[in-house]
């Protein structure tokens, strides 16, 4: 349901909604992990039809180290509604200079 790609520029990695609905689990896996002491944290993003980031959503979940499975998942959250017309987009915060790894995510929408 969801397509973007990975950028810097906000935009470029931006997906509209297509109809309303509410995210009520958040899923993301690595292609390979982070390496010793280092993560990747998620966070899913929600910006209104204008691009104007609206309150933060609360939903993130972090992958850490070596160990498997390479995949963090949550649904321990407030859904977070979105209107039709709306972005969805989520934001990558490393630690520790991680391995770069691609990273693929879901929702629950």
């Amino acid at each position: 349901m969801f397509a973007g790609s990975n950028s810097s520029t906000e935009s470029d990695s931006e997906a509209v909604l297509p109809a309303g609905g509410t995210v009520t689990s958040f899923y993301v896996q690595l292609a390979g992990p982070p390496g010793t002491a280092k993560s990747y944290t998620f966070t899913l993003r929600h910006w209104n039809a204008a691009g104007t980031l609206e309150t933060p959503t609360g939903v993130s979940c972090t992958i850490t180290g070596t160990a498997v499975p390479l995949q963090c998942s949550t649904s321990s959250f407030t859904p977070v509604s979105f209107a039709a017309g709306e972005l969805i987009d989520v934001e990558v915060d490393p630690s520790g200079n991680p391995t770069s790894q691609t990273a693929f995510w879901s929702a629950t929408y």
